[in-house]
């Protein structure tokens, strides 16, 4: 069981990095560069040039980018683990 767990570890460092740096840049291309991380809803109703802007202003900020990555993250990960 040990050496199933070292080589399920090793296993995870060889699918995160085939996700981030084989994969996801070709989604980056796809999706014409649009960084996900970048998208957000500041709740207080105001526009902010970007969302270290209203993080720093003290907006109350929905970064709804973030969780769109760890989805996308996930599906490839799923899916190599699957292959």
């Amino acid at each position: 069981m040990a050496v199933g767990t070292i080589v399920g570890a090793a296993f995870t460092a060889i699918v995160n990095s085939a996700v981030g740096d084989l994969v996801m840049p070709v989604i980056g291309v796809t999706t014409s560069g649009v960084d996900f991380a970048e998208k957000y809803i500041a709740l207080d109703g105001e526009d902010y040039v970007n969302v270290k802007a209203a993080q720093e202003a003290g907006a109350p900020v929905r970064r709804y980018g973030i969780f769109m990555n760890a989805v996308i993250n996930f599906l490839i990960v799923a899916f190599v683990v699957f292959v």
